[in-house]
């Protein structure tokens, strides 16, 4: 996971002077509303881009802070990553996560989302991106190597389920994961509740999409009509708040315990 905080003036600065690059994110939202990428200069100034569009420039931390209503509501702030590309794009993993009859996780899907022309986020309705098998960005990123990576991937979901188990119960989550050019694999957001179905709509191949459905019904019909989430014709798009959860207390670099609340620590959208 990448270095995130509460957003004050004081982290904004800090994880400025120590990255260079970061993102921040409301704490509560979705589809990539409100994403800021800022960066500094070295003459130092701070540019910054939100949503999409021609960087526009501060000269201060303080200065961007005030100009974007930071104060306003809780947001997040975020070591920027170095992300792989596919075809020029760079893109996250969205991995899908769904409760089998016995209430044991089972994984349903995973895909490529890439972030459009222009834009700083890989939300596909929001960024105009597109959706790609993850097999295929990640062979085209790292060659060879992407089965090993795309298991670490599944092993990280994994483990993010049994961490988010002892906050609350869900019955379906949905994971966006960095890979950097390193190959390393990150955590950049967790989507309880109401995570997209329509994404894998999308893809080529429908399988995923209808194994998804198909673990969909399973749930529901062990645990009666009570559960909601993915609805529409392809399974609807996030909510606005979908992608809210309760904060959580994790520990940052060198032990130092960091509170971050809302969409467990987002980088580049849903």
């Amino acid at each position: 996971m990448p270095d995130t905080a509460i957003c004050t003036r004081g982290s904004l600065a800090a994880f400025l002077d120590r990255y260079g690059t970061v993102y921040i994110k409301p704490n509560v939202g979705g589809r990539g509303e409100g994403v800021v990428k800022a960066w500094r200069t070295p003459d130092g100034r701070i540019l910054y881009v939100v949503e999409k569009g021609t960087p526009l420039a501060a000269p201060s931390a303080a200065a961007l802070w005030d100009r974007l209503g930071l104060g306003e509501k809780r947001h997040v702030v975020q070591r920027a990553l170095d992300l792989a590309e596919y075809r020029g794009s760079k893109y996250d993993i969205r991995v899908m996560m769904i409760r089998d009859a016995k209430d044991r996780w089972r994984f349903a899907g995973m895909l490529a989302k890439t972030a459009g022309p222009g834009s700083i986020v890989t939300n596909i309705a929001r960024g105009q991106g597109e959706v790609v098998e993850a097999g295929e960005a990640l062979a085209a990123s790292h060659g060879a190597r992407w089965p090993l990576i795309r298991s670490r991937i599944l092993q990280l979901a994994r483990r993010c389920n049994r961490m988010f188990d002892r906050i609350r119960y869900e019955w379906q989550m949905g994971y966006d994961f960095a890979v950097d050019k390193d190959g390393k694999v990150w955590l950049i957001e967790a989507n309880p509740g109401n995570p997209s179905h329509a994404l894998f709509a999308k893809l080529p191949d429908p399988a995923a999409y209808r194994r998804i459905k198909r673990a969909v019904r399973i749930w529901r019909a062990a645990h009666g009509r009570r559960a909601t989430g993915g609805g529409g014709k392809a399974g609807g798009a996030r909510g606005k708040t979908g992608g809210a959860c309760r904060a959580v207390t994790i520990r940052g670099r060198a032990g130092e315990r960091r509170r971050t609340a809302g969409r467990f620590f987002a980088t580049m959208g849903t």
